[in-house]
């Protein structure tokens, strides 16, 4: 088999000729350049588009051409038509831009220049006021007339005096403590139970104005006389509770003691022979079953006496008051579990005084006071020390044209008074129970509030006290 041919030079063979009948086609040649441009300008005419041509449009060498004498079938010089044309350069035909930078470049004497000058917001005064064309007048020089005449007439404003405004408050007596009452008390608190117990007890036994004395009455007011009350302990009472002079006693209670109110007999203030309304001597007392010396309601005030309206004297304050020594701390805590206060008539001795209704009392395990509170008290002093000394007094005054009774209490720490309080200061209504039973119409006794183990020394006769009060 044979796999070429022994012509090498495909210009070999010859062309073939046309069908007969048609002429023979006569080859097409590029046009030459014209001699008129010169071969340089011409070289660099050709040379950029020539680059960019071929860049863009890479060509085959050009056909050679043919020895032949008649080259008829030679295709025409440059890409085919179908492929786009390169753009000739600038200048060479009717295409070129116009000489000289684009109209926003705009030259002097150009109808679109701005004009001369910086903008009229920061020209001179002077420019402005020379060029005529400005139809805008300049401000005159200087800061506005306002400013200058408020510069000249204002004046440094003379600084407050706050001392002389606002008196001096240090000698004033400290507010009342409205809205200061506890939920709890921040050292220890009863069940809930026990304090319901209590509200039902004092339900069961109402309040008594005036509480029988007993056989013999005269046995009870030498009792008074001399200052030598008995204490009387409840039948629960876990402890020891002995007289070791006469108006002293001593007590000791167990670690297992519960909450108790140890009362005094007789009681301390005995409204038919003390009351500051009376104006009969105590030793002719009135009877105390005078339809006029008993109120309709034992929860509100009675009517003022008729043996007060009797007298011209002015009948003078009462005062009752007593002490108690703490000898021995609880060791819960080294808290001191006792409490001083007063109680009207019968009281419920299972609770703490203060708690209840007609009752009042400072606690020593927090210092609050408690008025017919059986919840946290209220912030008064601080808590109980051993080894110190306390009292608690409430003083009895008629007002109003001896027409009422208006009742102070106060309370004394190591023979100094260390706060008092008025019974009927305001209070919240709210959360404050009310007073009845305290306000000077019912009688009261002493009442010593004790919870687990804890010692105390009661001094009732006023020659023992580190305090002498005025008006016992």
């Amino acid at each position: 088999m044979c796999f070429g041919s022994k012509k090498n030079n495909i210009y070999d063979e010859e062309p073939p000729r046309p069908a007969p009948g048609h002429a023979p086609q006569q080859p097409v040649y590029a046009p030459e350049p014209k001699q008129s441009t010169p071969a340089q300008y011409h070289q660099q005419r050709h040379q950029q588009p020539q680059q960019q041509q071929q860049a863009m449009y890479p060509q085959h060498p050009p056909p050679t051409e043919l020895p032949s004498a008649s080259n008829d079938y030679a295709p025409p010089p440059g890409p085919p038509p179908s492929h786009p044309q390169p753009m000739p350069p600038s200048g060479d035909d009717g295409f070129a831009p116009p000489p000289g930078p684009p109209p926003s470049y705009g030259r002097p004497g150009d109808d679109f220049a701005p004009p001369r000058g910086p903008p009229p917001s920061h020209s001179s005064a002077v420019h402005r006021q020379n060029d005529n064309s400005l139809s805008y007048i300049a401000p005159p020089p200087g800061p506005p007339p306002p400013h200058a005449a408020q510069a000249e007439t204002k004046k440094p404003s003379p600084q407050h005096d706050w001392a002389t405004a606002v008196p001096d408050t240090a000698l004033l007596p400290p507010p009342p403590s409205f809205f200061s009452g506890w939920d709890r008390s921040p050292a220890t608190n009863a069940s809930e139970d026990q304090a319901e117990a209590g509200e039902r007890w004092c339900a069961a036994n109402p309040l008594q104005p005036n509480v029988p004395l007993g056989e013999p009455v005269e046995g009870a007011l030498h009792m008074l006389q001399t200052h030598n009350l008995n204490l009387i302990q409840p039948t629960w009472f876990r402890g020891s509770l002995v007289r070791t002079a006469p108006g002293v006693w001593e007590g000791h209670t167990e670690p297992q003691a519960g909450d108790m109110s140890i009362i005094a007999y007789p009681p301390l203030y005995k409204v038919s022979l003390q009351s500051p309304l009376l104006s009969t001597s105590p030793s002719n007392p009135p009877p105390s079953s005078h339809p006029q010396f008993l109120p309709s309601n034992p929860f509100s005030s009675p009517p003022p006496y008729p043996y007060s309206s009797q007298s011209q004297a002015k009948p003078s304050p009462k005062t009752i008051y007593y002490e108690v020594e703490v000898i021995q701390p609880s060791p819960r805590r080294g808290e001191v579990c006792l409490a001083l206060g007063y109680a009207a008539l019968p009281y419920p001795q299972f609770r703490m005084p203060g708690w209840h209704r007609g009752s009042l009392a400072v606690h020593g395990d927090d210092g609050h006071r408690f008025i017919n509170d059986r919840w946290g008290g209220k912030t008064f002093t601080e808590p109980f020390a051993p080894g110190e000394r306390y009292g608690i007094g409430m003083t009895f005054t008629a007002v109003a044209g001896n027409q009422r009774i208006a009742v102070d209490v106060f309370f004394t720490r190591q023979g100094r008074e260390s706060g008092r309080w008025n019974l009927h200061e305001e209070t919240d209504a709210q959360q404050d129970l009310p007073v009845v039973g305290l306000e000077g119409y019912h009688d009261l006794a002493c009442a010593i509030g004790t919870f687990g183990q804890v010692g105390f020394r009661v001094f009732f006769r006023p020659e023992d006290w580190l305090f002498k009060p005025a008006g016992c």
